[in-house]
């Protein structure tokens, strides 16, 4: 609790209460947008690069329904982050917080909204979310995360328009401590053990998600998510 006081009145006095745009407001907007998405299914290739971990490219089916249900088909073993699966603001937003605009800023010719939120309960998640929010069809372009266990997380995301009319990820690019990373199952892969000196270096690693071939808001049934995440 006085961690995020601190964090609230360091960021205000930093930011010198700006109003210009309204944090709330533009948090409303992104569920707004993303509620547009009862469900979808999609293909998604995911390309893991961490040092001491052989992993081959893995091509999985990816089932979502809104709130939060995933369900998971892959050939191949199932080494796929938790933090990249599911985009929904929902698990962003999901636990009281405050949010404090910082400013806006110019990428690659488009306008993003960059706002604090800091989570009132924070002792097994982050501590201070930075967002990245697209100022023309708020979608989240990057998520910026700080937490004593899990450190540093940097997710970025690249849209596609599907339909005409739903904005979904269609690249994911997660950088992190490898230490930190939390995956599904790890069958299959090939560790190395590093050395006493390696580990106490810092392990960053990436892991890029991408995704192809959305069906968007067909109704899939809830059975679909009763069973485990098929994995053969």
């Amino acid at each position: 609790m006085k961690l995020k006081l601190f964090l609230i009145i360091a960021f205000s006095v930093q930011l010198g209460f700006n109003k210009n745009i309204d944090p709330e407001k533009v948090i409303d907007k992104i569920r707004h947008e993303f509620n547009k998405v009862s469900d979808y299914t999609a293909d998604v290739s995911v390309k893991v690069d961490i040092k001491y971990l052989k992993v081959p490219d893995i091509n999985a089916k990816v089932y979502f329904k809104k709130p939060d249900k995933i369900h998971i088909e892959s050939k191949s073993f199932a080494l796929l982050p938790k933090q990249g699966l599911n985009f929904s603001p929902d698990v962003l937003f999901d636990k009281k917080f405050t949010a404090i605009y910082e400013n806006d800023s110019e990428i690659d010719n488009q306008t993003f909204h960059i706002i604090k939120v800091i989570p009132e309960e924070s002792e097994k998640g982050p501590s201070i979310i930075t967002l990245y929010v697209n100022a023309k069809n708020y979608s989240i372009g990057k998520v910026i995360t700080l937490g004593e266990r899990q450190g540093k997380v940097e997710v970025s995301l690249k849209y596609k328009l599907i339909d005409a009319k739903y904005w979904l990820p269609e690249k994911v690019d997660i950088i992190m401590d490898v230490g930190n990373l939390r995956f599904g199952r790890r069958r299959q892969a090939q560790r190395e053990i590093p050395s006493e000196n390696k580990a106490e270096e810092k392990q960053e690693g990436r892991v890029t998600l991408t995704y192809s071939n959305y069906v968007v808001n067909k109704g899939l049934d809830d059975k679909v998510f009763e069973k485990e995440d098929d994995v053969k």
